[in-house]
């Protein structure tokens, strides 16, 4: 299941805490994974993920979403070990959340994947 290689992805090469929902508790900094569509053509999978970083100021999500990208393409584990044959970064933008008052970046990429 593509959600569950790579949230183990992300959890094992990030620093700070990577969840698939918004935690009761939250941490001063952290990373949120969302599937928010995909498809199949011929046997090849597509996957649509929103990946938010959120953070105390916009300085510190805007450097998390920085190295989520690093971390995202320029890894090369990512890419061979798993059953991802493509990642597309489709967007990356401010995207601060003002019902929790925190500060919020989010990547929007596409996953090509087996």
């Amino acid at each position: 299941m593509i959600e569950v290689t790579l949230f183990d992805y992300l959890k094992s090469e990030l620093t700070d805490p990577v969840f698939m929902q918004i935690p009761k508790t939250m941490p001063e900094k952290f990373y949120v994974i969302e599937k928010t569509g995909g498809g199949m053509n011929e046997h090849i999978s597509t996957a649509i993920f929103a990946i938010q970083a959120y953070a105390g100021s916009m300085y510190e999500a805007a450097t998390m979403i920085e190295t989520l990208k690093d971390v995202m393409f320029y890894n090369p584990g990512f890419n061979t070990e798993n059953e991802v044959c493509k990642v597309t970064l489709n967007s990356s933008y401010n995207y601060t959340d003002q019902s929790q008052k925190k500060y919020r970046y989010q990547a929007v990429y596409e996953i090509i994947h087996y």
